[in-house]
């Protein structure tokens, strides 16, 4: 019996050895035995990337459009700040498209558009929303600070990380809407339009 057990012993213990030796040679067989790899040796990751910021020679135009039975028509003439006043009433979606173009000197270009200000009559209550249409679409509501008798919101970014190559022309179809509840008619006020250059 003793003998049995004795033969039983030695093949686990043989049966361990084997087990460890094939492990510990799998396991150190993957590893990289040169001490100093050679110049040029092995694949590396890389990565390349050309920036290109230019902050200069772009303009921007704004125009304001009518709706005409779903059909949105703009105006030739550029809105600036002594004419950019629009007639709106209340539920009125009032359209605008604004036009920006680089430079031919300039270089491509990754750019924002900010409306720094805008107010409308008081008449029209103290919020309204901004959609935009192309490139993107967005809606948001924007709260208004009473100034005097009017509201105005400030700084409001249209759209951004808008790509413009050299010599290009991209446009933004946009639109301001008043509430349905208020009750009078009144104006919107546009002010300056910035072009921030990411």
């Amino acid at each position: 019996m003793k003998k049995h057990s004795n033969a039983k012993l030695f093949s686990h213990i043989l049966i361990l050895s084997l087990v460890l030796l094939i492990a510990v040679g799998a396991t150190f067989s993957w590893y990289n035995r040169s001490v100093t790899p050679s110049a040029g040796s092995g694949d590396l990751l890389t990565y390349n990337q050309t920036g290109n910021i230019n902050g200069e020679g772009g303009t921007i135009k704004t125009y304001a459009g009518t709706s005409d039975n779903g059909k949105i028509t703009y105006s030739s003439d550029e809105l600036s700040t002594a004419s950019g006043t629009v007639s709106t009433e209340p539920g009125a979606l009032n359209y605008f498209k604004t036009v920006i173009t680089n430079g031919e000197t300039s270089g491509d270009s990754m750019v924002s558009v900010y409306l720094e200000n805008f107010s409308y009559s008081s008449s029209l209550g103290d919020s309204v929303h901004i959609g935009i249409i192309q490139p993107e679409k967005t809606y948001k509501q924007f709260d208004a600070e009473s100034s005097g008798s009017d509201y105005k919101v400030s700084s409001v970014c249209l759209e951004d990380n808008i790509p413009l190559k050299k010599g290009g022309t991209t446009e933004i179809y946009w639109f301001i809407e008043i509430d349905s509840d208020v009750e009078d008619a009144g104006s919107i006020t546009l002010d300056t339009m910035h072009l921030v250059y990411n």
